[in-house]
């Protein structure tokens, strides 16, 4: 078992109609971490109100130590997702669920992203969620002495992390569970939070507890549009085994 830092996403989706033990229900439509300890934000709990709404005893939705999903009730129970299927992806499922009292996805949730190791806050001590970088003008006046005009600040972190495994970077696949993927869900276009010091565990089908999550983030471009480094470790150069990689990202308000 290893401790490593996740990082949360969100996804803005359109109503789901889902079918839940043969009867229609519908998700809300909205903007949904993968998980948030406030439940309208959170699209795991989103997933439990539907399946109670559907007739799901003791409906339960959770992370587990091997970065799965799982979707569980006291009694078997069936969802058929919807045609575009961006609701069944986004829980890392596959295919309908039928015949049974719990599921595991069987693929990590492209929302989610774990590097194997804690993080590296490059602007803060671990914990902080980033710098203060104030807006301020400053001016000369004629008797040469300064003055400075503060409107406000930003929260700026930048987050490192080395000799990250490459199955967790990117593959061929751009799958759930690398970076790679976790960029193009998440980084270049929505908030996400970081989760400090969560045990994982492939083999573990332990439900999560979840720290107090820090931010939420916005990836802070630079000069160019958003992208991210491909860079091999050191000693690693000619192999593709080990990769380091950075998030530069500022706080930003809250989803309503």
């Amino acid at each position: 078992m290893s401790t490593s830092s996740w990082l949360v996403g969100s996804a803005t989706i359109a109503a789901q109609t889902i079918t839940i033990n043969g009867g229609a229900v519908v998700l809300p439509a909205g903007t949904y971490y993968l998980r948030d300890a406030t439940g309208s934000r959170s699209l795991l709990a989103a997933m439990v109100t539907a399946m109670t709404s559907g007739g799901v005893a003791a409906a339960a939705a959770e992370v587990l130590l091997n970065r799965k999903v799982k979707l569980s009730g006291g009694a078997n129970f069936t969802i058929t997702w919807p045609a575009d299927a961006v609701l069944r992806n986004l829980l890392g499922f596959s295919g309908n669920l039928a015949a049974a009292s719990a599921y595991t996805a069987s693929s990590i949730s492209p929302l989610l992203w774990s590097p194997g190791k804690p993080e590296s806050p490059m602007m803060s001590p671990l914990g902080c969620d980033g710098r203060r970088v104030y807006l301020a003008q400053v001016g000369v006046a004629e008797d040469g002495s300064t003055f400075s005009t503060v409107q406000g600040y930003r929260t700026m972190q930048r987050y490192e992390w080395r000799y990250v495994h490459m199955s967790r970077v990117q593959t061929s696949a751009i799958a759930g569970g690398e970076f790679a993927r976790w960029w193009a869900e998440v980084g270049i276009k929505a908030r996400w939070k970081l989760y400090r010091a969560i045990p994982e565990d492939d083999a573990s089908i332990t439900a999560v507890t979840w720290p107090t999550a820090i931010g939420p983030y916005w990836v802070t471009p630079d000069s160019r549009s958003p992208d991210w480094d491909f860079e091999r470790s050191g000693g690693f150069e000619l192999a593709d085994c080990r990769a380091n990689l950075a998030v530069a990202c500022h706080i930003v308000p809250e989803v309503a």
